[in-house]
């Protein structure tokens, strides 16, 4: 696939997350993931009509949800070098754990959890 039509920094997949209390998202992603914002622009009654962070080699797009029932949760798997690291960070910013970190059949190291927000951050390295 030809990367020309792919904004630099961004790969052919990239989330975007459309939430309720986009800020609390954003505490979350950077304390536990060392997120770095790039980019933020705002609605005019001052909720974030788009964001863009980056994490690691990856970006995530977020967005406040227009209206509280059309927020859109979802599961991100994430290759970290320490799950049982991340995971006790996640909880630490507010996470609930949905899985203990646990080495898996496919042989990886996995741990969840689920955001303020709603969305589940799996979390894997090798064993």
């Amino acid at each position: 696939m030809n990367k020309k039509h792919i904004r630099e920094g961004f790969s052919v997949v990239t989330p975007y997350l459309i939430v309720n209390q986009v800020e609390s998202l954003f505490e979350f992603m950077k304390h536990v993931f060392g997120a770095v914002e790039t980019y933020r622009s705002l609605q005019p009654d001052g909720k974030v009509k788009h964001a863009e962070f980056r994490i690691g080699d990856s970006m995530i797009m977020a967005a406040e949800a227009p209206e509280p029932e059309m927020a859109m949760p979802c599961n991100l798997y994430l290759y970290v070098e320490n799950p049982d690291y991340f995971y006790l960070r996640s909880l630490q910013a507010g996470g609930i754990s949905m899985m203990e970190p646990t080495n898996r059949p496919i042989g990886e190291r996995l741990a969840g959890v689920k955001d303020p927000t709603g969305n589940l951050w799996w979390m894997a390295s090798p064993i």
